[in-house]
Order: structure tokens, then C-alpha cells, then sequence
């Protein structure tokens, strides 16, 4: 048995002490370098997510390799791995198509985590027309968030949201490790209801009985759930004594 490379020569004696020589040259071959690539770059996965593994060896100019993973394909691809919680271990042999058949092994193992979930809390309305903003908040310990959909100012889990109609709201949080997951938040725009005031004397003062004397008029409010005068009363309905433009705002349940 021998273990270097080199050229082995053997002398052969027969029976009639004749001699006759034979050689035989070994040579060296370098166990390959074997290595292993995933298709997104990371050995994570995330959820229902896989990545493909690739496998490459390198050893002596001009020689080729056969792959062989361990539970897997004979190829130097295997496709749709997942991984696991607490971690899968994958394993490729390259062998050299020579008559030594050199052997070379590496193996990676591939971490498959469950993100956690983002939800989006936040008004879901205002009111049409009216000057205001609402302020979005995601939910916290995420690496970095992405929001999309409409104006908004600010940056990470809260940002500041200025619809001027109807509006979806789209953040995507990344975990630390590399997971993504998203919510939507729709801000609807509520077309606040009209407000009408009728008065029980015409809107008009109907009678002076004397410098500082005057008919009533009671004025009433509709539409809305609550109302303010500008006279400062807070009810539906006014009495009032005295001419004048009287202008009320009604408040509806979508304030």
C-alpha cells in the first residue's frame, strides 16, 4: 500500500533466477474545495419561504466533479429548501470524475424563522374637506418599515398621514432577519352631513313694541348630532330677540 505520489518500480525473480523489472507512476490529486451559495444570499428563511442551495467544488485544472447531497438530489442544485427552527444541516460530496475519485464535503445549515405579524393602528376616517392628519403607528421591534399608498411625513414604525380623500395606507416591516410582512390601513373620508336651520317666525323679527322689546324666534338646527351657535348656545334649538345673521355648525358622528 502506498500513500505518495512517485513512480514505484518492482524487480521479479522466476524460478530460473531470472530478473525483470516493472514501474508504475502514481500521481497526486488535491481533495476538491467544495463550497455552497443560496439563491437569496442568506441561509434564512422566513415563514413559507425557500431558497435553492448550489454547490461548486474546485481542484485540479481540468478536472469535473459529481455532486451528491445528503438525503438529497445528485445534482449540485437542491432546489426548495426551508430549513427548520432550530436549524437543518445540508451536506454535498463532490467527487472528481477521475480514477482516484477524490472526495470533498461542506455543509451549511439553513435557519427557518416565523416572522411576526404588523398591524397598523390609527383613526380610520376624517372628515372631507376639513384640514387634519392622522397618525399611523405599526407595530414596534422591527428592523425598518416601508410605507406606501399616500402623503405622510415621518419615517419607522409612525409616520403622519395627510389624506385628502379616501386612502390605503401599506407598511412593510423587516425583521432582523431579513423577513417581510405588511398590513394595509384604510382612512376613509366621511362627506359631512348638511346642516339646515328653519325658524319659527320666518327667520324674521315680526314685531317692535317698543325701544327695547321684540318678538322672539326660535331657531332649530338638523342634521347633524350636535350643534354650536354663535350666539354660544350648544342645543338644537335658539331663542332669539334680536335681528341679525345667526350662524350655527353642526358636528355629525364621524366628528
Amino acid at each position: 500500500s502506498v500513500n505518495a505520489a512517485g513512480t514505484y518500480t518492482v524487480t521479479g525473480t522466476d524460478a530460473n533466477s531470472c530478473t525483470s523489472q516493472a514501474s508504475i507512476p502514481i500521481t497526486s490529486e488535491a481533495a476538491p474545495t467544495v463550497g455552497i451559495v443560496s439563491s437569496t444570499g442568506s441561509l434564512n428563511t422566513c415563514g413559507s419561504n425557500t431558497i435553492d442551495l448550489s454547490a461548486s467544488a474546485t481542484g485540479p485544472s481540468g478536472v469535473t466533479y459529481s455532486y451528491a447531497w445528503t438525503g438529497g438530489p445528485n445534482t449540485s442544485n437542491y432546489q426548495n429548501v426551508s430549513g427548520s427552527a432550530g436549524g437543518t444541516t445540508y451536506t454535498v460530496s463532490a467527487t472528481s470524475n477521475t480514477s482516484s475519485g477524490c472526495i470533498g464535503t461542506h455543509a451549511v445549515q439553513v435557519i427557518n424563522t416565523t416572522p411576526n405579524a404588523v398591524t397598523i393602528s390609527g383613526d380610520l376616517s376624517f372628515c372631507a374637506g376639513a384640514p387634519g392628519s392622522v397618525q399611523l403607528v405599526a407595530t414596534s421591534g422591527f428592523a425598518s418599515y416601508i410605507w406606501s399608498g399616500g402623503a405622510y411625513s415621518g419615517t419607522g414604525a409612525t409616520i403622519t398621514a395627510t389624506p385628502t380623500a379616501t386612502t390605503t395606507y401599506t407598511v412593510t416591516a423587516t425583521d432582523a432577519n431579513g423577513c417581510q410582512v405588511s398590513d394595509d390601513h384604510t382612512i376613509t373620508a366621511n362627506t359631512p352631513a348638511p346642516v339646515s336651520i328653519t325658524a319659527t317666525n320666518g327667520k324674521n323679527i315680526v314685531c317692535t313694541t317698543g325701544s327695547t322689546s321684540a318678538t322672539s324666534t326660535t331657531l332649530t338646527a338638523s342634521g347633524a348630532s350636535s350643534y354650536v351657535w354663535s350666539t354660544g348656545a350648544t342645543t338644537a334649538s335658539v331663542s332669539v330677540n334680536a335681528a341679525g345673521t345667526y350662524t350655527v355648525t353642526g358636528t355629525d358622528a364621524n366628528s
